[in-house]
């Protein structure tokens, strides 16, 4: 076996420090908020159906989310079934899945540039991965994006040896892959397929294109059609109904971004040039990489890594919904083209010129950070001339990728205290109503998720749960009107003021929050005085007086 060189042992022992640098960050994360806590509770039931070896159950959790595919639930269930169901343990995984997915980054960019470049390529990969405020942040979330990512640098990595060799075997691994990138998250696995199926278009006109690339192209199309058609046509354990099911919700996964508001097209330079890299001089090099990988298509490696290239930024920018963190399964192919294109540069140069050179390269892109990202910020949007001080925090969020601090999208500081409360007032066997904090703070997975760690019984995870009413919209209730609805539930647990981020159009929950008060048909169980960011709320349970 081959001793790794020097520059190998540096980027294993920097991916290393990077992981326990995510991981010593997660304390203060915060707790998971709606979309993260829904991606958790379904990896949650996967693990504890798992550690029962229920696989009738694991199968219902499978084919049984709605509008998100499950796979990076698949892969998030192992933090749980290693850490226990803490908030920590599916955040640790994304850690440990974001490290891997640098890891074979670097595999990625080796395959750029000829051998004796590859341990350079690898470590410039690294150190933008590594670097990337967008990874880092994201990493330490429950969000599926990371997995989106490792499945997305994995699949590159298949084909791209299947297309070296030729063999079944890697075709139809290439192609099962590809299946399983979109079967991680709907929004990117078609932008995999159509970059991956882009480059094979081209191997099958252009006359340099290697024998094996078109011989193992039936192979991957194979490998993606069963998976494709296991999960639209014939979900065993399951059948014909269940993938009709399944068809229809992707289709409305398609329409739904069209009913949310979102920033503009210009965020896509914000987050793809100050938000993915730690500063522009590393956006530069990554983006003349781009345009190296371009000129070298003629090559399968630089061909593909281009397309992820641009196909990721290119969406962000046409999808009518945008959030930062879509960008994240097509950065390793950047970051790789970019660590390409420095292994390409330095090799140019005497061995003994490289290492003084890389330094000072590094220096720029360290002791750049921040510099152009107001001028950046306000090509993209249109702001006013004193920037306001929450574009300011942005600035100086960006140039601190290991900062500890909330994940993205995760509850108010002190809602621990809330979950608790709620655990040790509500019970797991009655149906409760909860008043405040309907969205990000307190969604009900969240609260299950919570009621799990205290009770430890799995029906509180699965269809015999009890309901719970979280009212998400204003049902237009007078006092009368909310009394009987109230009145079905047991117990019924309010937060005062009830909204902890001050949105608009919840004035009706603190009418009922209100009404409880005077409510003849309940009477005061609990009550807590809890700081959320900051600000003082009472969170109070009430009993129903039988």
């Amino acid at each position: 076996m081959k001793r790794p060189s020097a520059l190998q042992a540096l980027t294993i022992a920097a991916l290393l420090a990077g992981l326990v640098a995510l991981l010593l960050g997660l304390p203060a994360a915060g707790t998971p908020g709606w979309d993260a806590a829904s991606y958790a509770l379904g990896s949650l039931r996967m693990a504890e159906s798992l550690r029962v070896f229920d696989l009738a159950e694991f199968a219902r959790e499978l084919h049984g989310d709605g509008l998100n595919p499950p796979l990076g639930r698949v892969a998030m269930s192992f933090g749980f079934l290693i850490g226990g169901p803490g908030f920590l343990a599916p955040r640790a995984m994304t850690c440990v899945a974001w490290i891997l997915t640098l890891f074979l980054a670097s595999r990625l960019a080796r395959k750029l540039v000829p051998e004796d470049q590859g341990d350079t390529a690898a470590f410039w990969t690294a150190c933008f991965g590594l670097t990337s405020w967008l990874g880092v942040v994201h990493a330490r979330s429950a969000f599926m994006e990371p997995y989106s990512a490792l499945i997305t640098v994995t699949a590159c990595l298949a084909y791209l040896r299947a297309r070296e060799e030729g063999r079944a075997a890697w075709g139809i691994l290439g192609g099962v892959l590809l299946g399983a990138a979109f079967l991680t998250k709907f929004t990117y696995g078609p932008q995999l397929i159509g970059a991956v199926g882009l480059c094979a278009l081209v191997d099958l006109v252009h006359r340099g294109a290697p024998p094996a690339s078109r011989r193992v192209l039936p192979w991957g199309l194979l490998g993606l059609g069963v998976v494709l058609a296991w999960w639209f046509l014939l979900p065993l354990p399951y059948g014909w109904p269940m993938g009709r099911s399944h068809w229809a919700n992707f289709l409305q996964y398609l329409d739904t971004p069209r009913t949310q508001s979102t920033l503009g097209p210009g965020f896509t330079v914000v987050a793809w040039l100050l938000e993915s890299f730690l500063s522009l001089p590393a956006f530069l090099i990554a983006f003349a990489g781009i345009l190296w990988g371009l000129r070298h298509a003629g090559r399968g490696a630089p061909r593909l890594c281009a397309l992820l290239a641009l196909i990721g930024p290119l969406s962000f920018a046409l999808y009518p919904f945008r959030v930062d963190r879509f960008l994240l399964p097509t950065l390793p192919a950047t970051w790789a083209l970019g660590g390409a294109l420095c292994a390409v540069f330095l090799h140019r140069l005497s061995a003994r010129a490289r290492l003084p050179v890389a330094v000072a390269v590094l220096a720029v892109i360290i002791g750049m950070r921040g510099i152009g990202d107001e001028l950046v910020t306000r090509l993209a949007f249109e702001l006013p001339a004193e920037l306001p001080q929450e574009v300011l925090d942005n600035f100086d969020e960006w140039k601190h990728p290991y900062r500890y601090r909330p994940a993205p999208a995760s509850g108010p500081e002190g809602n621990e205290r809330v979950l608790d409360f709620a655990a040790a007032q509500l019970d797991p066997d009655q149906p409760f109503a909860w008043i405040g904090g309907t969205a990000t703070e307190l969604s009900y997975d969240l609260l299950f998720w919570r009621l799990f760690q205290e009770h430890g019984d799995r029906r509180i995870l699965g269809d015999e749960s009890p309901g719970v009413a979280h009212l998400w919209d204003d049902p237009g209730w007078d006092e009368a009107a909310f009394r009987k609805w109230s009145s079905f539930f047991p117990r019924v647990v309010t937060l005062d003021p009830p909204d902890p981020k001050n949105r608009k159009g919840r004035d009706f929950e603190r009418d009922y929050v209100t009404w409880m008060t005077r409510h003849p048909g309940f009477r005061v169980r609990a009550s807590e005085d809890v700081l959320l960011d900051g600000r003082g709320h009472r969170v109070t349970a009430y009993e129903r007086v039988e």
